[in-house]
C-alpha cells in the first residue's frame, strides 16, 4: 500500500538574507539555533570578494527573487567599507539612490560594522567610529560582572571574526533585547549624514523573533 502523504504538512517561509563575511554567518546562525525559527532562513555568503561590487551583488540578488518567486531579500552591508575614502561614499551614495527604487530588496546598513552592534548588547552609544577595528579595540575592553558584583569578565576579551566561543553566545543571546532596543534609539541610517547605526536588529526583529517557535524573554 502506498504511503499516503500529510496534505497538512505546510512548506516554511523561505527568506534570502546576503551578507558580508564569516562573522555575519556565525551569528546568524546562531540565532537560528536558539530561537528555533518557523521560516528557513537561508544565508548567501557568496558575495563578491570585493564590498563595493554592489551593482554586481544587486544583479545577483535580482536574479534569485526571479527565480524563487519570493520576497523580500534582505541584504546587510557595513558601511566602514565606504567611509573613509570620498570616491567610494559618493559611488555608495548613488546606489543607494538607485537601490531605493527596488522592491523586495531591505538593503540594511551597520555602521562602522557588525562589531558595533555587539558593542550595542553592553550599553547604548552612538560614539562616531570611522574604521572598524576602533570600534572592535573598544569591544575587546567593554566588561560585565558576576556573581553579585564579585566577579568581572570581558566577554569579547579574545574575539576574533567568524568565531565566537561559548561565552560570547551566552552574552549575545542573553542581551539582545538590550542591543535591540539601543539600535532603535539610534534610528535609521541617513545617507546625508551617516552616523553609527545597526539595522542588523530589523531583520532579526522580523525574520527570526517574529517568526520564532521558541517563546523566549528577551
Amino acid at each position: 500500500m502506498a504511503r499516503r502523504t500529510r496534505k497538512n504538512k505546510e512548506l516554511k517561509e523561505v527568506v534570502i538574507v546576503y551578507i558580508e563575511g564569516e562573522t555575519e554567518e556565525a551569528y546568524i546562525n546562531l540565532l537560528k539555533n536558539e530561537f528555533k525559527n518557523k521560516i528557513n532562513i537561508k544565508i548567501e555568503p557568496e558575495l563578491p570578494k570585493e564590498p563595493q561590487n554592489l551593482d554586481k551583488t544587486l544583479r545577483e540578488i535580482k536574479s534569485k527573487l526571479e527565480e524563487l518567486k519570493m520576497s523580500p531579500v534582505y541584504w546587510i552591508i557595513d558601511f566602514d567599507h565606504f567611509n573613509n575614502d570620498i570616491n567610494e561614499k559618493n559611488k555608495f551614495k548613488k546606489f543607494w539612490n538607485k537601490i531605493k527604487s527596488v522592491n523586495d530588496v531591505k538593503l540594511l546598513i551597520n555602521n562602522p560594522c557588525v562589531e558595533f552592534w555587539f558593542l550595542l548588547h553592553f550599553k547604548y552609544t552612538n560614539k562616531n567610529y570611522t574604521v572598524c577595528r576602533e570600534c572592535e579595540r573598544d569591544l575587546k575592553k567593554e566588561e560585565i560582572v558576576l556573581n553579585n558584583n564579585k566577579k568581572e569578565i570581558k566577554p569579547f576579551e579574545n574575539y576574533k571574526k567568524g568565531n565566537f566561543d561559548e561565552k560570547i553566545k551566552k552574552f549575545l543571546i542573553e542581551n539582545l533585547g538590550l542591543a535591540i532596543g539601543n539600535a532603535k534609539k539610534l534610528g535609521k541610517f541617513n545617507i546625508n549624514n551617516p552616523q553609527s547605526c545597526a539595522e542588523i536588529y530589523i531583520f532579526i526583529e522580523e525574520k527570526i523573533l517574529n517568526n520564532s517557535s521558541e517563546d523566549k524573554l528577551l
